[in-house]
């Protein structure tokens, strides 16, 4: 993933920024609000402790994202 820190993601990672409130279709996130998402806009659902390497989520815990 693209680090711990959510204040650098960025367009240069494929991630759309830091504020999730800007979160949206046209750069492919799915909105601002985690309880809308799930697999039919290809995100794991709004539980990040179901996130995981099989819904190509890096983990519940951001502290182990990387950039690979």
């Amino acid at each position: 993933m693209y680090g711990s820190n959510p204040a650098t993601w960025g367009p240069s990672n494929n991630m759309p920024g830091s504020d999730p409130a800007t979160w949206g279709p046209s750069n492919n996130m799915p909105g601002s609000d985690p309880a809308t998402w799930g697999p039919s806009n290809n995100m794991p659902g709004s539980d990040p402790a179901t996130w995981g390497p099989s819904n190509n989520m890096p983990g519940s815990d951001p502290a182990t994202w990387s950039p690979y």
